[in-house]
């Protein structure tokens, strides 16, 4: 889902568009009542750079986590994290 997010959305903003229309988390649009940013901002990334860090360390740190819990505890930790630490952001930066 990463790779598939990341590679849409670097596609689409270089014809010019912006992470935004893709869901992007960003305080005033989340906090104004499209809540549903909290998780679409999981898998949109800003730049190639932050999208190939993000996918490394899920690739490496990831797979010891889904071995020992299992891929359905893996992905409920995902979201989890992805959405509190999109809460964190707009608590930090509104």
């Amino acid at each position: 889902l990463n790779a598939a997010a990341l590679l849409a959305t670097l596609a689409d903003r270089a014809a010019g568009s912006s992470s935004l229309l893709w869901g992007a988390n960003y305080g005033p649009l989340t906090a104004s009542g499209q809540w549903w940013r909290l998780l679409t901002g999981c898998f949109v990334q800003v730049d190639l750079g932050l999208g190939i860090v993000t996918m490394l360390f899920l690739l490496q740190a990831g797979g010891m986590v889904e071995r020992l819990f299992g891929s359905r505890f893996y992905f409920a930790l995902y979201l989890v994290s992805g959405v509190a630490g999109n809460l964190v952001s707009i608590w930090e930066s509104p």
